[in-house]
Formats: C-alpha cells, sequence, structure tokens
C-alpha cells in the first residue's frame, strides 16, 4: 500500500535552514577571531589609549604629590613610552605613537617629552596612537593639565 501525501525524495539536493545558520556561525568566528589575532581592531586601540591616559593621569598625579616636574617621553621610533619613574610601555604589532606638543620649541627634545608641573599643569600636546590608517587621540590641556580621549582623529 501506497501512502499519498508528503513522500520524501532521496535526491533532494540543497542545505537546510539550519546548516545556513552553521556555516554563518562558523564564519563570522574565523573572521573575528583574525582580527583579533593581528591586533587590527579599533577597540584594541582605543584600550591603548586609554591606558596611555591613565599613565599621564599617574604622571600628573606624581607631579603634584612630589611638588616636582615629572617627565612623559615618546621614544624616538614611536614604539614606545615612559611617564615619570614607570618603566616604560612598549608597544605591540604595528601600533606607533606619535607626540605632537602644544607649544612648539627650537629644541629637537620637545617633540617627544611633555613635562607635568608640581602645580598640576604641563607643556600641553596631543598623542596621537595610530595603526592601519586608525588614529585614537589623547590630548593634554598645557594650562590645567588635564588628560581627555578624543578618540580618532587624523
Amino acid at each position: 500500500m501506497r501512502s499519498e501525501g508528503l513522500t520524501q525524495h532521496e535526491n533532494d539536493e540543497g542545505f537546510t535552514l539550519l546548516e545556513m545558520l552553521v556555516v554563518l556561525l562558523i564564519s563570522a568566528l574565523v573572521v573575528s577571531t583574525a582580527l583579533i589575532a593581528r591586533g587590527g581592531s579599533s577597540a584594541s586601540l582605543r584600550v591603548l589609549g586609554v591606558r596611555l591616559a591613565a599613565e599621564l593621569n599617574s604622571a600628573r598625579a606624581a607631579a603634584i604629590a612630589k611638588d616636582q616636574p615629572v617627565d612623559v617621553i615618546v621614544d624616538r621610533s614611536g614604539r614606545s613610552y615612559r611617564a615619570g619613574a614607570s618603566k616604560g610601555v612598549i608597544l605591540q604589532g604595528g601600533v606607533r605613537l606619535r607626540f605632537e606638543p602644544a607649544h612648539t620649541l627650537a629644541r629637537e627634545e620637545t617633540s617627544r617629552r611633555l613635562v607635568f608641573f608640581s602645580d598640576g599643569s604641563s607643556t600641553g600636546g596631543l598623542f596621537k596612537l595610530a595603526e592601519l590608517g586608525r588614529v585614537f587621540a589623547v590630548r593634554v590641556d598645557w594650562m590645567s593639565g588635564a588628560v581627555t580621549l578624543e578618540g580618532g582623529a587624523r
């Protein structure tokens, strides 16, 4: 006896919705893992910017507490920086740091050095973290020494 109605074909071709969702999920995981592995996400640049801002705030607090100037120095290659007596931070991957002083002086040394003074003020300037065309900026006000995150900048 043969049943009528829905019949199952042995040669069904195509994918079910569940199979398609699994493939999309695996693809998304592979892409996100690749982005994280190469360190190129703008989120990681923001994390570095927040860390830099914390180091700058710490250097300012140390200048006030010790009643003496504290230097923040960016190395010539833009691959690391040191704030005060800290051991320094080495930037990983293709991240570069550039410092643009608020006041340009004739000496080369000032193009890579910011100073916080004992009254909380500073020489001021803009720190730019850059990687693969993305930029995250941290500004230090010269008058107040206040550190602000500016996010994307050019």
